[in-house]
């Protein structure tokens, strides 16, 4: 039950951040019809005066480049979610391995792995070899990874 308030405070969270994403993106777009519309040719004469064309038309692709990464953001934010310290597809059951998803931006899917001790979940990741274990409703946490010199202790 202490998890609780904790989960409604960060879905709350979430829904606000995205809101506020949404509004920033809605905003920008917004000021720049403005700027079109009140200023026409003017504004790109006066920018093309101070930067030149190259640099003006550098800096128009960047801001378009991070106009187009935000909406990839929260899109794929709407998509994904976190659940108890694993990244979960919307309507799939197998979560994304972490550091593929937050460190290189891939969807790669875990296996799930038998434990003897059937209140242990488990799940493990093809690319480094990793499993990540929990009993029932606790949060994953990564195991040690195995590697041909790790000893196993006997059971």
């Amino acid at each position: 039950m202490a998890d609780q308030p904790t989960g409604v405070l960060k879905k709350f969270k979430d829904k606000a951040i995205d809101r506020v994403a949404e509004g920033t993106v809605a905003l920008v777009a917004a000021l720049g019809l403005w700027l079109i519309n009140r200023y026409g040719d003017k504004t790109f004469d006066v920018l093309e005066y101070l930067l030149g064309k190259k640099q003006l038309l550098a800096a128009a692709f960047l801001l378009l480049c991070a106009l187009g990464y935000c909406l990839v953001v929260l899109l794929r934010r709407k998509r994904v979610f976190r659940n108890r310290r694993l990244y979960f597809k919307k309507g799939e059951e197998s979560p994304l391995y972490p550091n593929c998803y937050e460190v290189l931006s891939k969807g790669l899917h875990m296996f799930p792995v038998s434990m003897m001790d059937e209140d242990i979940e488990c799940w493990g990741c093809h690319m480094c070899q990793r499993n990540y274990a929990a009993r029932k409703g606790e949060d994953f946490k990564p195991l040690q990874k195995l590697t041909c010199s790790t000893p196993v202790a006997p059971a």
